[in-house]
Formats: structure tokens, sequence, C-alpha cells
């Protein structure tokens, strides 16, 4: 993933942020949860088939591993009750892969 964040851009993968099984070595589902805001460019609503309830629990702990990563204090992803979706607070896209 490229993330901008403090107005540099990294380029970032699962053993980056922390967020590789220890057991298998897949991706955790805080990376799948991150890789779903790249792909709904930085929003994920309630009507969203990846927003589940579990997703309360997972952005927490995405959102203490970017604030590690990033060494940021503020909540890097935010909940919005008028719209009912999380918003990042930084940019984030996919790269394409040829």
């Amino acid at each position: 993933a490229n993330i901008r964040c403090k107005g540099i851009t990294h380029r970032v993968e699962p053993e980056h942020l922390d967020m590789k099984s220890r057991k298998n070595g897949k991706p955790t589902l805080q990376w799948t949860l991150l890789q779903s805001f790249a792909r709904c460019n930085g929003s994920i609503s309630w009507n969203d088939p990846d927003a589940k309830d579990r997703v309360k629990h997972q952005k927490l702990k995405l959102s203490k591993k970017l604030m590690a990563y990033f060494g940021i204090e503020d909540a890097p992803i935010n909940w919005h009750r008028d719209e009912r979706d999380y918003r990042t607070r930084f940019s984030i896209c996919w790269p394409n892969h040829s």
C-alpha cells in the first residue's frame, strides 16, 4: 500500500506494520481492512460488505498500529456519524501490479 501521512508517501507491506500472522505468515485482518480502505478511497460505510460488526475491533487494532508506525497521536481513522462510515485521515492507494 502507498500511504501518504504527514506529507510523505510511504510504501508499506504487512511486515512493516506488524500485520503478518506469526503462525502462518499470512496478512492479518488489519491488513485486509487497510486494503478495503484503499479499494474504497479511504472510506468504508456501514452499507459496504466490508463493514461488519468486527470492523470496529479491527479498526481499533489497525489504528494503533498506524499510530505507532507513523508516530502520530491522533486517531488515523474516524467514524462519521451522519454518513455512517469510517474514513481515513490519510491518503491510501493500492499500487497497480503489472
